[in-house]
């Protein structure tokens, strides 16, 4: 369920690939992503690249943006990412992992 809403399409001009130097980036949920990961325990420089894309979910023959995700290769994980969730407004809904990813505290 929670790929339900993956976006394939690129948003705000298109994914924002990082290096783990440039977290700050331009998204706006940029900032809610940084707080969630230092409660988590990531230190930002455990970040190799940072992605953000759209959550939408269908009505009809439409869809619309319902948040975002944050997609994050960890320097710590050798498969797998990090994907801290949030909505439109950037408040933080939820975190996972992906393939052999773990993050203590955080479900896969």
């Amino acid at each position: 369920m929670r790929h339900l809403f993956l976006a394939a399409a690129a948003l705000l001009g298109g994914f924002a690939s990082l290096p783990q130097s440039a977290l700050a980036e331009n998204h706006p949920c940029t900032a809610s992503v940084e707080q969630r990961l230092a409660e988590l325990g990531v230190d930002k420089s455990d970040v190799k690249k940072l992605r953000f894309g759209g959550r939408y979910q269908s009505r009809g023959q439409s869809s619309r943006l319902v948040g975002y995700e944050a997609w994050m290769e960890l320097e710590s994980c050798s498969r797998g990412q990090l994907v801290v969730v949030v909505s439109r407004q950037c408040r933080h809904i939820t975190e996972f992992t992906t393939g052999s990813c773990k993050v203590a505290g955080v479900d896969d």
